[in-house]
């Protein structure tokens, strides 16, 4: 068996070894694209969570004595900084990321812009990933809600009930 093997690849040295370079080669790539992946969902999942820590973070005229992370004067100044920071992440990664930055920053823009925070929820409650789309057409219902535009936001919530029921 292995004289048959030693014919086979008789003369066939360099073309063996340029075969196992090429696969060597082509694990390394693959391993340094896993790697650069894995660093940019890390990178994503950071600036995510510094986005949603701004959205969250206390509003307050004078700042508290040991006060951590960021302090607001006022909602809108508050929900401004939190769509500028959700709007980068949207920027800068992909999904599901930017698809998550992009609910948040309309959530924060009902808000800075009623009118367009409300835009883009629609937009997000008609397309994209399910559980954004989800997200939207709660946050547009309770939008619809405050409106006092109730039977707008009772459409949306029988929706939802109707979505998540199993069929």
């Amino acid at each position: 068996a292995a004289g048959r093997l030693q014919q086979r690849f008789e003369g066939r040295g360099r073309t063996v070894l340029y075969a196992v370079g090429g696969a060597v080669a082509l694990l390394a790539l693959l391993l340094a694209f896993n790697w650069w992946r894995e660093r940019r969902a890390d990178e994503a999942s950071l600036a995510l969570g510094k986005a949603i820590e701004i959205a969250e973070a206390p509003v307050s005229a004078t700042p508290q004595p040991n006060q951590t992370g960021p302090s607001f004067k006022d909602e809108r100044e508050r929900a401004q900084k939190a769509v500028e920071a959700f709007q980068k992440v949207q920027n800068e990664y992909g999904s599901p990321y930017k698809d998550l930055a992009r609910y948040f920053a309309a959530a924060n823009l009902l808000t800075v812009d009623r009118p367009k925070g409300i835009g883009e929820l629609e937009a997000l409650s008609k397309d994209g990933d399910a559980d954004v789309a989800a997200r939207a057409r709660f946050a547009l219902a309770q939008a619809r809600e405050a409106d006092a535009q109730y039977d707008a936001a009772a459409a949306l919530y029988q929706e939802l009930l109707k979505n998540q029921s199993p069929t």
